[in-house]
């Protein structure tokens, strides 16, 4: 268990700080505090609605061990996506 959680946490290490700072970019000093509350309510908002579908889409299987390989299968893949765009962000910003 140990192992996906690491993985895990490595990924959202590298994706939202990138992400942050993209989503506060080039906004006005009065408003970094509410860019700022509102980049984090979007990473918890979608940490919730992604637990949300990989729950749903392995509820149909019985065996727990089964399930947890499936659960953390597609947490890995999803985690992907914002790992690719912190990516794309940083290459952007070097240009």
């Amino acid at each position: 268990m140990a192992l996906p959680m690491i993985i895990i946490g490595i990924g959202q290490g590298f994706s939202f700080g990138q992400l942050t700072v993209s989503g506060v970019a080039n906004t006005p000093k009065e408003l970094g505090g509410a860019t700022s509350s509102a980049v984090n309510v979007f990473h918890q908002l979608g940490s919730s609605i992604l637990l949300s579908v990989v729950v749903t889409l392995t509820a149909g299987i019985t065996n727990v061990i089964t399930a947890y390989h499936y659960q953390t299968f597609l947490m890995a893949i999803l985690m992907l996506v914002p790992l690719l765009m912190a990516i794309n962000i940083k290459r952007l910003h070097r240009k």
